[in-house]
């Protein structure tokens, strides 16, 4: 029997419905479909502290990363004349980040550095990093610990590593570094020159592991690391915000011992005024790329947001507080 006419009204009605139903645009697909409303490109630089030194080799590494994920912003390392000079130009505005030590980002917090200058807009974005003491000497040296500096050349950063850190390591050794060592401020590609010369004894400085100006000296030369003692490790950690730590066997070419010593916590702090939404977007690159960025240096395998909260004696940024909530670490 054939289907009457009224039937294929039907049948053709309701294919067109359904088929204009396919091909209409429908609101909740076209909102899926919208592109995230895209940020302005801004340009900001990490200051790294000297040529050859750690923070620079840190700043390279996660401006490499930075820049590669986050395609609006360009994040370019720059230098300075050590640690200390790196804070300052950021609570000045001459640069945006800098990787100090906790201890030497709150002592510019709160304005209780040598000459007194207080950066309130300081703000901490992520910790994770250990700059340990490190303290080397020529192979064929008669010094065979820290003690047996008396009247002996010693060269470390200037800044707060000249002024502070080093001191307080030879205090615990009984030595007053203005009186009892010859003191000589230099950066650590400088003074690796100046020990590899003879013209210092031994060069100290706090660094990351790994360092790339202490590796190229020891692979050319014998050198000797020297350790920090159990005893003066726990003195050390019970009178400072410092840590018990070891440079692992290994780190550095023919170091097949592992050496304690002491570190400070580390991380990058941030001009309050840099934007929340590019903080976030750094804070966020950094600890989703630690594996990445452990490849490019070991030293930077470790960032911790729970450590970041824990240890935040220096304000978070806005930026770096929402992501810390948004990964539940910060209530």
């Amino acid at each position: 029997m054939r289907p009457r006419k009224g039937y294929w009204f039907i049948l053709v009605g309701v294919s067109f419905f359904f088929l204009s139903s396919a091909f209409s645009p429908m609101p909740a697909v076209v909102k899926a479909a919208e592109k995230p409303v895209q940020h302005p490109p801004v340009k900001l630089t990490i200051s790294g502290g000297t040529q050859g030194g750690s923070q620079y080799s840190f700043a390279i590494a996660v401006a490499t990363v930075v820049n590669r994920k986050v395609p609006y912003i360009t994040l370019t390392a720059t230098t300075s004349g050590s640690m200390l000079e790196s804070v300052r130009f950021v609570g000045t505005k001459e640069a945006d980040f800098a990787i100090p030590t906790l201890e030497f980002a709150y002592f510019y917090y709160k304005g209780e550095t040598p000459d007194k200058v207080a950066f309130p807009n300081l703000r901490l974005l992520v910790l994770g990093i250990a700059y340990h003491a490190q303290a080397i000497v020529l192979g064929d040296s008669p010094i065979k610990s820290l003690e047996d500096m008396k009247n002996k050349r010693f060269a470390t950063t200037p800044g707060l590593g000249f002024t502070t850190l080093w001191p307080k390591i030879f205090s615990a050794y009984g030595l007053d570094i203005k009186k009892d060592i010859r003191l000589s401020p230099l950066g650590i590609g400088d003074g690796i020159e100046a020990l590899r010369n003879r013209n210092i004894d031994m060069y100290g400085v706090f660094t990351g592991l790994g360092n790339a100006s202490y590796r190229d000296i020891a692979t050319t030369r014998d050198v000797r690391f020297m350790s920090i003692t159990p005893d003066k490790q726990e003195k050390l950690a019970k009178e400072y915000p410092w840590f018990k730590g070891v440079i692992p066997a290994n780190t550095y070419p023919k170091q097949t011992q592992p050496i304690p010593t002491m570190y400070l916590e580390s991380g990058f702090v941030v001009h309050k005024d840099v934007s929340e939404q590019v903080v976030y977007d750094i804070t966020k690159t950094i600890l989703e790329s630690r594996d990445e960025l452990s490849q490019i240096h070991m030293a930077l395998k470790n960032f911790s947001a729970e450590a970041t909260v824990n240890s935040a004696i220096v304000p978070l940024h806005p930026g770096a507080e929402k992501y810390y909530r948004e990964i539940g670490v910060l209530k």
